[in-house]
């Protein structure tokens, strides 16, 4: 749930912050304006390209945490969460997502790689895989992957084909037991 004091930015696939807000009343709408790249700067990406899907983050500075924010967009806008010079987005719900899940206490690491990737991602452990859930979401929330890791696998890795789903900005969920892990991933 979204506080006043919290703080919401938008970021671009750089993981750089093209605009922010801090969030004043909860019950009242709040305009964001997500800042475009400078195109007088050429070499440098430090803002929103055309037709690439925001990314938003949501900072407790009273914990000192910080969130993803799993999105959904009111589709009754044009935009729908992708930078647009000009555009318009309006989000109509909000689910918080730990940046870092302090949950690990069975010592099970997992390592996705490499990142970016043109769709096909591995995952390692570093211990034998025993049933693990694993879940690829796209920007938007929507489920696109779920299956079961289990003992029986050979190696103490995964592969994930994503080939078939466009560029962007997707995420990975792990979960076993109270072991939960999220990891951003980039197709490019």
């Amino acid at each position: 749930m979204v506080r006043p004091g919290d703080v919401i930015g938008v970021f671009n696939a750089m993981d750089i912050c093209c605009g922010m807000l801090e969030v004043t009343d909860t019950k009242s709408p709040m305009g964001l304006t997500a800042f475009g790249d400078d195109i007088t700067t050429e070499n440098l990406m430090d803002g929103m390209k055309e037709d690439v899907a925001m990314e938003f983050r949501l900072y407790r500075p009273e914990t000192g945490r910080e969130y993803r924010m799993n999105v959904v967009f009111d589709t009754r806008l044009p935009d729908l969460g992708h930078y647009k010079t000009n555009g318009l987005s309006k989000i109509s719900s909000i689910a918080l997502i730990p940046e870092a899940v302090e949950n690990n206490s069975s010592g099970e690491f997992v390592h996705v790689y490499p990142n970016p990737s043109h769709g096909i991602f591995y995952v390692s452990f570093s211990q034998p895989v025993q049933d693990i859930d694993l879940s690829v979401f796209d920007d938007n929330g929507q489920l696109l992957l779920r299956k079961k890791l289990n003992e029986g696998q050979k190696n103490n890795y995964s592969v994930i084909n994503l080939n078939e789903y466009p560029k962007g900005i997707y995420f990975i969920r792990f979960i076993k037991d109270k072991f939960i892990e999220y990891y951003k991933i980039i197709i490019q």
